[in-house]
């Protein structure tokens, strides 16, 4: 099943389907029989997908999928018919826009997206508020909304151009909107997906 950007595949190990498991993969094409190989990166308990609204008692997030054959290795693409890493994760993550951003002033007592950045040890545990533009939305992962704002700030080069925000608010890529979050940095979820800095818990406005 493919929906909101992902693969969902039931995997069969053996004969009896005991051995079956759910995952989720960036979304690639894959047809019913076919066997592939995939590493479990990221198993999730009772995970509710929005999208499908569907519940799964287990349902793992996986970085890679080989065909039969294959080895699964992040350092594959998808021309070597394995996914792409999962585009929510990944240590400081930039989620480039199609055009650049333009350069919006911070909202009344916020920063710049680039100053988060240069603050980020000073300012980690605390509260921020920022203003910009939503480049890339992954929804209903982990019981949350994963956005990336930009504000035209930063360099996309060290990507300080770029911050990831979760939220339990529903967003349209476009929007330009005011969050407020607790700034987190070295957050790590296992499997060695890991944020230099990330706004938790964000509320959203001026949608």
């Amino acid at each position: 099943m493919k929906s909101g950007g992902y693969t969902y595949m039931q995997l069969r190990g053996g004969t009896s389907g005991k051995d079956d498991v759910w995952v989720a993969a960036p979304e690639f094409a894959v047809t019913t029989g076919e066997r592939v190989s995939v590493a479990l990166d990221m198993p999730m308990e009772q995970f509710h997908s929005k999208t499908l609204n569907r519940d799964f008692p287990v349902l793992y997030f996986v970085s890679a999928v080989s065909r039969e054959g294959e080895t699964p290795a992040r350092s594959r693409g998808p021309a070597a018919g394995a996914a792409a890493p999962i585009s929510m994760m990944g240590s400081h993550q930039s989620a480039a826009a199609a055009t650049p951003v333009e350069r919006m002033p911070p909202p009344s007592g916020g920063l710049t997206v680039a100053e988060v950045w240069a603050q980020r040890k000073a300012l980690a545990g605390k509260p921020v508020v920022v203003r910009g533009k939503i480049v890339k939305v992954n929804n209903g992962i982990m019981d949350r909304n994963w956005i990336h704002l930009q504000d035209g700030s930063g360099a996309a080069s060290d990507r300080t151009n770029d911050l990831t925000i979760t939220t339990a608010a529903e967003v349209t890529l476009g929007d330009i909107v005011t969050v407020s979050g607790v700034l987190a940095i070295g957050k790590d979820f296992g499997a060695g997906y890991a944020y230099d800095a990330i706004l938790e818990n964000a509320k959203v406005t001026g949608k």
